[in-house]
């Protein structure tokens, strides 16, 4: 319901491309999207369902700000406007690799939130959430339906968060 004809959309952590297939679907012929796999023998399948796609641009690697990840501000120049971020924990660093964007556009998002984001890679989820609450989005958690997101996360437990921009109705 929330992307429209036409968009540009980010898949970080595209898998096999399930997202990347809905966005193309739902964007149509005209849109563009960027996915990016870290995982080499997933990538490779990813790469294989969109061969036939140019508007479909498939990227090996690590999304994030460290030295030798990828930083998407630095390669994607065009408008965004939907980002979805599915790389178990590690969100807050593929939202810093599209800060600008993200400032500029304004793009709808939708990020696996994980609890154990600070065990497994030394940064704690408040700092994803308070990164999207300082660029003034609102957050909804995605369960039956989207309600309003605003507790803390159990042990181990992982949630779907849609960010909308507070210039935008849910």
């Amino acid at each position: 319901n929330y992307l429209a004809k036409d968009s540009n959309c980010i898949d970080v952590g595209a898998n096999i491309g399930f997202f990347t297939y809905l966005f193309l679907k739902m964007g149509g012929k005209k849109s563009r999207i960027y996915s990016f796999e870290n995982n080499s023998n997933v990538f490779s399948i990813l790469k294989k369902n969109f061969e036939n796609e140019t508007n479909v641009i498939c990227e090996l690697g690590k999304v994030g700000t460290n030295e030798g990840d990828i930083c998407i501000d630095n390669i994607i120049n065009f408008e965004i406007n939907f980002i979805k971020i599915d790389i178990d924990g590690a969100d807050y660093y593929a939202l810093k690799s599209c800060e600008r964007i993200i400032k500029k556009n304004k793009p709808k998002i939708i990020i696996e939130l994980s609890e154990a984001s600070e065990r497994e890679h030394g940064i704690h989820y408040n700092k994803t959430v308070e990164f999207l609450l300082n660029n003034n989005y609102n957050l909804y958690e995605i369960k039956n339906k989207i309600e309003q997101f605003n507790r803390k996360l159990k042990y181990k437990e992982v949630i779907n968060l849609f960010a909308l921009h507070s210039s935008e109705k849910l």
